[in-house]
């Protein structure tokens, strides 16, 4: 597992094992269980996603909290050594374009507009999905297993306040103090 401490996709882990369990019967309580269950067998973690999946690949751990598009990446390629595991809820992480036109000169301004018009293309949603990544173009999802209970990080009021919430309040200051990590 990747350190929410150190680790932007740790931060949507730890919202994901939260928001799984939370949105079944048991609510809240319930979300606190399934992060409490997935801490108490983490056995090793790291700075970052990555780091954490090299870790898996050197034989720390027998599961690895990871990213959809990773592990799909790799079996579009032949190289998964192991079985992708989908949760029946868990978080849509939705990456944004963010466009700062005060850094794009004048002479660049096309190529990015460009650019930016191919992503929400169909050639576009077609190369993402290419690479693992769902498209916006439900479509062009079916090669993807569906997730039953599929929710988003506006679910939690945002970021910012998930952060706060779940992040601060529960997982490290709750599970963490418990677990004695």
């Amino acid at each position: 597992h990747p350190d929410p401490l150190t680790s932007g996709g740790a931060n949507w882990a730890i919202v994901a094992e939260f928001g799984a369990g939370s949105r079944g019967p048991g609510g809240a309580p319930a979300g606190l269980e399934v992060l409490r269950g997935v801490w108490h067998n983490v056995v090793a973690q790291a700075a970052s996603a990555r780091a954490a999946r090299t870790q898996f690949e050197n034989g720390f751990g027998d599961a690895l909290v990871t990213y959809e598009q990773e592990a799909l990446r790799d079996k579009l390629r032949g190289k998964l050594k192991s079985e992708i595991v989908y949760p029946r809820r868990t978080i849509l992480s939705e990456h944004t374009l963010v466009r700062i036109d005060k850094n794009i000169p004048k002479e660049d301004r096309n190529l990015v507009d460009a650019f930016t018009q191919f992503l929400w293309s169909a050639h576009g949603q077609e190369a993402f999905a290419s690479y693992g990544f769902r498209s916006v173009d439900e479509p062009r999802n079916a090669g993807f297993q569906a997730i039953e209970d599929g929710f988003h990080i506006s679910d939690f009021g945002g970021w910012k306040r998930a952060k706060a919430d779940i992040v601060e309040k529960i997982w490290k200051a709750q599970v963490l103090k418990e677990l004695g990590k």
